[in-house]
């Protein structure tokens, strides 16, 4: 069941293996977390949350790459994203308006302004987030190929190609991050508009300070995306490369939910957006929550007997427990602790087994998890224990978001 959620997430997800002591070989990077917070029903904010990884990743001849290029960001208070549109303060054509640009606080407009859907000159109502909305505003399915970083030390992510005023970037493609987020280099090298004053956000126990951003031309797999204000973040992207090309941030949930569907195959290098769902070998529930223009990807998962809740995270390069609901559930730890970091901070994390997890009706191949302290599972009092990341829903070959029905199709 979908609903708005008005309690602070406050994430603090793994990133790079800074360090290690001697003994097994470290987990893999983590990726993606979520950060969303709400400041009252009549004012919503949301926020996004990844996690990075060091070393540059470039293309083989295989189409797959080397090393890693995961951003980690958190904002507090991020603007309307692809899901709402524009934030400016004022109702005009094109724009989502908002009571309070400074705290990034989305509001729709109830005059229904317009904005040029897909490029084609017509224009279209904002659409609310609801899913599937892009196809009430032109945007047909697409889809586009992916480079699959696979790595012992980077763990499993996708990258997709998105176009920014007409430079290519690859994002990654990121469920656990409630909204798309840039780049800091990436907004200033584009010379992006500044939108109201920088939001406040938190990554792995760090401050940070991410600038909203004007896009308005911007675009994926040919196919114009309605202009949005989205968070602009300093992250460790800079350097880093996919296929050859530069790294730009992270495609987050709020886009995913407006095309209604999402189908990643790992193993072909593809991404749909808002294509038909497969009927798959398995599929398990998901309680998605909105809030603004934010998407929560959830799930409600029993870990080793005991509830929990679990962002199911396709930038999460290794899956995440929070260290108290690891402690609770005497899950094994593998090795010693390693030091992994975000853009910002580092913190210790225990490699441990999750060698019994179900969501529904299916149980997932046990995996790795990274397991410390968790400032998401302090803010939501235990609603939020942890992460289920890339490598797990890779090894179903195929994995597809169903956001009209609420549910992940494992398989095709």
């Amino acid at each position: 069941m979908r609903r708005s959620w008005a309690v602070a997430v406050a994430a603090a997800v793994a990133a790079t293996v800074v360090a290690c002591s001697s003994g097994p070989a470290p987990a893999p990077a983590a990726s993606s977390a979520v950060s969303s917070a709400v400041s009252s029903p009549a004012a919503p904010s949301a926020a996004t949350s990844g996690a990075g990884s060091s070393g540059p990743a470039t293309g083989t001849s295989s189409g797959r790459a080397t090393g890693s290029a995961s951003p980690t960001t958190a904002t507090s208070g991020t603007p309307a994203s692809t899901a709402a549109g524009t934030a400016s303060g004022t109702a005009t054509s094109g724009t989502v308006s908002t009571s309070a640009p400074a705290s990034a606080s989305t509001s729709v407009s109830t005059s229904a302004p317009t904005r040029s859907a897909s490029g084609s000159g017509t224009s279209a109502p904002v659409p609310t987030p609801t899913p599937g909305a892009f196809a009430r505003v032109g945007l047909r399915p697409v889809t586009v190929p992916v480079t699959v970083v696979d790595t012992v030390k980077a763990g499993v992510k996708a990258f997709a190609v998105v176009t920014i005023h007409g430079r290519r970037w690859a994002f990654l493609v990121d469920t656990g991050a409630t909204t798309t987020v840039l780049d800091a280099g990436v907004a200033t090298s584009l010379g992006l508009a500044k939108v109201g004053t920088p939001t406040k956000g938190t990554t792995v126990g760090c401050s940070t300070a991410p600038q909203p951003v004007k896009v308005d031309d911007w675009s994926i797999g040919g196919q114009r995306l309605p202009a949005s204000v989205l968070p602009a973040q300093p992250t460790d992207l800079g350097d880093q490369r996919v296929g050859g090309v530069p790294v730009g941030g992270l495609l987050g949930a709020d886009l995913f939910y407006l095309y209604g569907t999402l189908r990643l195959d790992f193993r072909a290098g593809r991404m749909g957006l808002g294509v038909p769902v497969p009927a798959g070998r398995s599929s398990f529930p998901l309680d998605t929550q909105v809030q603004g223009g934010s998407v929560l990807v959830l799930a409600r998962a029993t870990v080793h007997g005991r509830p929990a809740g679990l962002v199911v995270d396709t930038g999460a390069s290794i899956s995440q427990i929070s260290a108290e609901f690891a402690a609770a559930a005497g899950l094994r730890t593998v090795g010693p602790p390693v030091k992994v970091g975000s853009i910002s901070c580092s913190v210790l994390q225990q490699p441990v087994t999750l060698d019994q997890v179900r969501i529904g009706g299916v149980d997932l191949p046990a995996s790795l998890a990274g397991s410390s302290p968790s400032k998401v599972s302090d803010a939501t009092r235990g609603r939020i224990q942890g992460l289920l990341g890339a490598p797990v829903l890779a090894r179903y070959g195929t994995v597809t978001f169903d956001f009209v029905r609420d549910r992940v199709v494992l398989g095709s």
